[in-house]
This record gives structure tokens, C-alpha cells and sequence, in this order.
């Protein structure tokens, strides 16, 4: 009220406060595993919000971290509302072509989640296995689940493999001859941290054998799924092996999750 009802007043007193800013599991800065556990053990359901509480973020959000992590994101605001093309098998579920006419500007179609067109009859794909509500009746609160096609999505989809490339291609070009560079710079962009001691070997051993899995298979570069943009003088397994750890990374709950 002294504010003189303005919301973003109270956006910024929330978001600043000591509440919100708890953390949602121990932290080196805590007083002490034994801390932890005792405010655990004295408000276990989360009552009086001693701690932050854990959720997975709306598909809304996934795909525009996503996005922004391959730096394709179109920043665009107002205007008209979009329609990213969609997936082969929903458009053969289309009684006509026009239900779902996609939008010719190709720059378009990675705005921000917020500008995709909702029809109450069909929800964008990646919305509706992220718990999107129906239009077509009152929702007072979203829920979350987890489910097996919410992995499915994120690892065999189109969009997230396009997301990946992007994301590696980002790697590529600001460390082209270090993979520890690499692996660093998409935990950047990903998680928004850099990676540690632990995770930065695990990751380098998977990114040489995953490149050495795929030299043995032996596929044509052009069945490879490789980064955006591709670095001529790059090995073709070793690229490839690069978009599959950054679909791993999209994949992690770290990701999707808010904590």
C-alpha cells in the first residue's frame, strides 16, 4: 500500500528477503550438517519455509533456458504470438494443415516461451509433457510430476538435440583446442557454474570415449549430429561426442530442477 500498489515493489521485498533466499539443501556456508538436520527434523513438511523448497521448473521456463544456454534465444518482445513447427508425428494428428500454420519468419520460432500460440485443443508438445494446464477448464495451481516421457522429450526430441548443438557450437568457439576448456564453458552456460575437479574428469573421459565409440561405428560425418556452427578442422566423432554431452547436461536434474 505505501508503495502505492506497485507489484514489483513486492517482487523485489520477496525475492530479497532471508526466506526466499534459503537454500534447499546444506551448503558449505551453513552451520554444520548437524544444523541442517535439526531444522529438517523441526519443520520436515516446510511449513514455515525453513528452507527453500525444491521443484522442477515449468516447460516454459526448460525451453527457454535452453535456448538462451545455445544462444539462440530471439529476445523480441511484444508482437504477435508464435508457431514453432511440430514434431512429424503431432502434425499427422492435425484434421487440417491450417490448425497449426507456422510462423514464416524462421527467427520467430525461438522467442520465448511465452509468445508460442495456445489453441485450447492442442498444447505445444513440449508444454503439455512439462504439466502445462488445459485451456479448456479453470486451473487454480499448476502441478508437477515426473514422469518417463518428460526424459523422453529431453533426450530424443528434435528441439533439445537443436539446443544441444547450439550449445556445443558456443563451447567450441570460445575453447576449439582444450576439451577441459569446453566442458567448463557449458557448465557456464548450462548450469551456471563452472564444473568440479570430479565432474570436469568424468566429463573429459566421456567425451574421449564417447568419441571412440563412435570412430568404431564408423557413420559418415553427415549422420553424426554435430555442433552449431561445425569448425572445419574439427574431428567429426570428437564434435559429435561434444552435442552428446551437452544433451547429457539438459538432461541433468540440476537443470530442470530449481533448488
Amino acid at each position: 500500500v505505501e508503495s502505492g500498489w506497485i507489484l514489483k515493489h513486492v517482487n523485489r521485498l520477496i525475492v530479497n528477503s532471508a526466506t526466499y533466499r534459503r537454500a534447499s539443501r546444506p551448503e558449505e556456508s551453513d552451520a554444520g550438517p548437524a544444523h541442517w538436520e535439526a531444522t529438517v527434523a523441526a519443520d520436515p513438511d516446510n511449513l514455515y519455509w525453513s528452507r527453500f523448497p525444491r521443484h522442477r521448473l515449468t516447460g516454459e521456463t526448460i525451453r527457454d533456458l535452453m535456448l538462451a544456454a545455445g544462444g539462440n534465444r530471439n529476445a523480441r518482445m511484444l508482437g504477435e504470438s508464435v508457431r514453432p513447427p511440430l514434431p512429424a508425428e503431432v502434425v499427422q494428428t492435425l484434421l487440417r494443415a491450417d490448425h497449426w500454420k507456422v510462423s514464416g519468419d524462421q527467427a520467430a520460432h525461438d522467442r520465448r516461451s511465452i509468445y508460442i500460440f495456445a489453441r485450447r485443443n492442442l498444447r505445444f508438445p513440449m508444454f503439455e509433457v512439462f504439466d502445462r494446464p488445459a485451456a479448456t477448464a479453470t486451473c487454480d495451481r499448476r502441478q508437477r510430476s515426473t514422469t518417463a516421457p518428460q526424459s523422453l522429450f529431453l533426450l530424443n526430441s528434435d528441439f533439445a538435440l537443436e539446443a544441444a548443438r547450439h550449445l556445443a557450437g558456443r563451447a567450441l568457439d570460445a575453447a576449439p583446442h582444450s576439451a577441459a576448456a569446453q566442458v567448463q564453458w557449458c557448465y557456464r552456460l548450462a548450469l551456471s557454474r563452472d564444473a568440479d575437479q570430479e565432474e570436469l574428469l568424468q566429463a573429459t573421459e566421456f567425451l574421449e570415449s564417447q568419441a571412440a565409440r563412435l570412430k568404431v561405428e564408423g557413420r559418415p560425418s553427415d549422420e553424426l549430429a554435430q555442433p552449431i556452427p561445425m569448425r572445419r578442422e574439427l574431428d567429426p566423432c570428437e564434435a559429435a561426442a561434444l552435442v552428446d554431452f551437452c544433451l547429457a547436461l539438459f538432461n541433468a536434474s540440476e537443470f530442470i530442477y530449481l533448488e
